[in-house]
């Protein structure tokens, strides 16, 4: 048992990603680490097991039979990791180190970017983040570990992806301060129909052939006035000050303009249906300390009402 001790949970997560990468400068690429301690972790990993684990050949780190055995076993092993280790001062918030990466959903970048920065820089000085909107490729850097958390309006339905259901995300409608809407008492379904309406156009996790307007208008027989989509909130919220154009998005994501525009809740039949922000992390970091810890305060920071 005395050559186990060096093990880490960082030396699973090195492992798994030599396994399928099969490529130290890749690993160090997806993983933000030099070469020089990938190469030095597989090290401590052939020690650990007494065993090559990867050939080296011309088409790179190839697997042995072991390897491939231990892959298959991960799952069991990042758990029995989380559960004999739950101390482990190198993956504790303040001692944690490298490079952070989060994708967060476009409406939501300007309300929650700012605070993840500041719960970072106050609790984990060693942690460099790196924060991107959530694109197109940010479910498949999910799955293999690059993107250590991201939020999202919807969930993942994918094995190497973890998805935590965080707070209601609820809807409100925004438009500028001298609107004629606002002399109505709220906003309806027909004030959607009779003002020109801009919608968030956002990567999503899954396909729609609706938004959620535009279903419950069609079961109402209505027909939302659709004029734009548009991927980028404050370009949205600068037209719907100069026009009479109405804007329906999350709440939360609103309330950073709350001083330029007025926010109202959205009629009640598009609040019926409970939708939530979605804390996605992969599989293969989910148990680690930092990782918990991030998650929740993460969803702290998504339960507060600004």
């Amino acid at each position: 048992m005395e050559r186990f001790k060096n093990l880490r949970f960082s030396s699973l997560q090195i492992f798994e990603a030599l396994h399928e990468e099969r490529s130290a400068v890749a690993v160090g690429r997806r993983l933000s680490l030099s070469q020089s301690s990938v190469s030095y972790e597989l090290k401590r990993l052939r020690e650990a097991l007494d065993d090559e684990l990867f050939i080296r050949t011309r088409d790179g780190l190839v697997p042995n039979k072991k390897a491939n055995a231990v892959y298959q076993k991960l799952p069991e092993l990042y758990q029995l990791f989380s559960e004999i280790f739950p101390l482990d001062s190198n993956i504790l918030p303040t001692h944690y180190s490298g490079v952070v990466r989060v994708d967060v959903i476009e409406p939501l970048c300007l309300s929650l970017i700012p605070k993840i920065h500041a719960l970072i820089t106050a609790n984990c000085p060693k942690v460099k983040l790196k924060i991107k909107v959530w694109g197109d490729d940010s479910a498949d850097n999910l799955a293999n570990g690059s993107v250590d958390l991201a939020v999202h309006a919807n969930p993942i339905n994918d094995n190497k992806i973890i998805s935590y259901r965080g707070s209601i995300a609820k809807r409100a409608v925004v438009c500028n301060l001298n609107h004629s809407v606002l002399k109505n008492s709220a906003i309806t379904l027909e004030d959607l129909t009779n003002y020109p309406l801009i919608l968030p156009d956002v990567s999503t996790t899954r396909k729609y052939d609706y938004s959620l307007i535009e279903s419950i208008c069609d079961q109402h027989n209505l027909t939302p006035y659709i004029t734009m989509r548009i991927g980028y909130l404050p370009a949205a919220i600068e037209v719907v000050k100069s026009t009479n154009s109405l804007y329906f998005s999350s709440e939360k994501s609103l309330r950073v303009y709350e001083d330029q525009v007025a926010i109202l809740p959205a009629p009640p039949e598009l609040n019926k249906i409970d939708r939530y922000h979605y804390i996605l992390q992969p599989k293969n970091k989910q148990n680690s300390n930092f990782h918990v810890w991030f998650r929740n305060e993460v969803k702290t920071l998504l339960e507060q009402s600004h």
